[in-house]
């Protein structure tokens, strides 16, 4: 796992209690409609959650005591 930046720990450490909260779904947005609007959004979504990863870590395996 990658460590945050100074800036992304400032952020976090500067939000309240609360603020990570998410309010309850009205039943109108807990089905996804087949539309072109609901696939513009879900894109969107997937596209602000894809900035999150930070690359993969190549683990290295070497040395004679290991088992996976």
């Amino acid at each position: 796992m990658t460590q945050l930046t100074r800036h992304e720990r400032e952020a976090l450490e500067s939000l309240g209690p609360g603020a990570l909260a998410q309010p309850e779904l009205e039943v109108s947005q807990r089905i996804v409609q087949p539309t072109p609007r609901a696939r513009l959004d879900y894109i969107r979504f997937a596209t602000d959650a894809s900035r999150f990863f930070r690359g993969r870590r190549e683990i290295g395996f070497h040395g004679e005591n290991w088992l996976l």
